[in-house]
């Protein structure tokens, strides 16, 4: 009956809703914690908080599931929560001004659209150019990868190699544009790091490279996307299944 099958298609409405907050809630509970790491390294760095302002906070997710099985649709759910994460941003605050302790998160907004709230010490928010002090929002830019680590018989499954190609593919797209507004901004700030722009891109094309030349198993693509990560003080987070006994 059409009442029953409304009855259905809201549970499972419920029951995506529901999962989608799960994966989203995780991913960001890691971005939080490797935006508070990354931000303390370099927080004296003016270069560094120039890019945060102008070109936002680069959040690399890595997985390295294989796309068989129950892991497909873990990868699956990591797609969503990554792409969901455009949606947040960061805003900095004085612990003093708001009269909390240093280093609390607040989240202001719903759950499609929210302000991750930071506050700092006072000595480490002096630091911050005028803009972030005014409390302009910090675009996060996250962008995934996956790498499955299979066994060889199952290296050629079309269906799956097409699902992790496309992954890749929107992964290099965006990490692109962010270099290329990365490269725009911040050699306005810092002579050297224009000096190292140029190795920067070409980092990056070897990157592209790589992935062209060998899509399976590429261990030499992954280490050379952490590289592009250090170099542009991103956040670097690992998904992978559980290491059984040897």
């Amino acid at each position: 009956r059409s009442s029953d099958l409304g009855q259905v298609g809201c549970y499972t409405l419920y029951n995506v809703k529901i999962r989608r907050d799960i994966v989203v809630s995780q991913a960001l509970s890691a971005l939080v914690t490797s935006f508070q790491s990354v931000l303390s390294a370099n927080i004296h760095d003016s270069t560094f908080c120039h890019q945060l302002a102008e070109v936002g906070f680069l959040a690399y997710f890595q997985s390295l599931l294989n796309l068989q099985g129950d892991e497909k649709g873990m990868v699956e759910d990591f797609c969503v929560a990554v792409r969901e994460l455009n949606n947040f941003s960061f805003v900095l605050v004085e612990s003093n001004t708001v009269k909390r302790s240093s280093e609390s998160v607040v989240f202001k907004g719903s759950r499609s659209f929210a302000v991750i709230e930071l506050s700092l010490a006072q000595h480490a928010f002096n630091l911050l150019p005028a803009s972030l002090k005014r409390r302009q929002p910090i675009k996060v830019v996250p962008v995934l990868f996956n790498q499955a680590v299979i066994p060889q018989q199952l290296q050629d499954l079309t269906s799956n190699s097409q699902f992790q190609d496309d992954i890749n593919a929107e992964g290099l797209a965006k990490l692109s544009q962010y270099i290329h507004h990365y490269r725009d901004v911040v050699g306005k700030f810092s002579a050297h790091a224009s000096l190292g722009l140029h190795s920067l891109l070409e980092l990056f094309s070897r990157a592209q490279l790589t992935y062209q030349n060998q899509k399976s198993r590429n261990v030499e693509f992954l280490a050379r996307l952490e590289q592009l990560c250090r170099r542009l003080n991103g956040g670097h987070l690992t998904s992978c299944k559980k290491i059984g006994r040897a």
